[in-house]
């Protein structure tokens, strides 16, 4: 594999791994009520899809990548008053891609999936900041007694190196009460 296919593979999975959690959505917002996401979560499931586009020197890498959380232990915790998360643990996503007509499916273990942070609800969207500063804004599809279901979508445009990258994720994840 060429450096700038290993490059454009590499990007693809950290926009992959640094989209997962950030969205946002021009639907209609309806009230959610904040209090029902205090407490303890188990990380369920997780579907997305992400497309991405590299330009290099001219060339045109393309390359669309689906992926499932096939095992899960993380979990996260919302707390009130400060309005704070805690998370931890690992998820496996069995990611598979196309890229320029080429397949590869592949299982990639994600450690620490959740930071700490603090968060707020707005509308039917959940803002997290986590200790880095970064913002994330997830839409709210399902918060029940037992169940949470939120859904991202971001699109991202880079230039590095001479190269310009292009992705749009896109996704849902489920969560329990534990």
């Amino acid at each position: 594999m060429n450096y700038q296919m290993k490059s454009f593979k590499n990007f693809v999975l950290l926009a992959v791994i640094g989209l997962s959690f950030s969205c946002g959505s021009k639907e209609d917002e309806s009230p959610v009520d904040s209090k029902m996401l205090i407490g303890d979560w188990d990380f369920e499931s997780y579907e997305y899809s992400v497309t991405s586009k590299m330009t290099f020197d001219g060339d045109i890498f393309e390359s669309k990548s689906v992926g499932t959380a096939t095992e899960s232990d993380a979990k996260v915790s919302f707390n009130e008053s400060p309005n704070t998360y805690t998370g931890g643990g690992y998820y496996v996503v069995s990611l598979k891609t196309e890229t320029n007509g080429t397949s590869y499916e592949e299982e990639i273990k994600i450690d620490n999936f959740f930071q700490n942070g603090t968060w707020v609800v707005n509308g039917d969207k959940l803002l997290t900041t986590n200790s880095a500063q970064q913002t994330d804004e997830l839409k709210i599809i399902e918060l029940n007694n037992t169940s949470l279901v939120v859904y991202f979508i971001k699109e991202l445009t880079e230039d590095s190196n001479g190269s310009t990258f292009e992705t749009k994720a896109e996704g849902t994840a489920y969560f329990t009460r534990n």
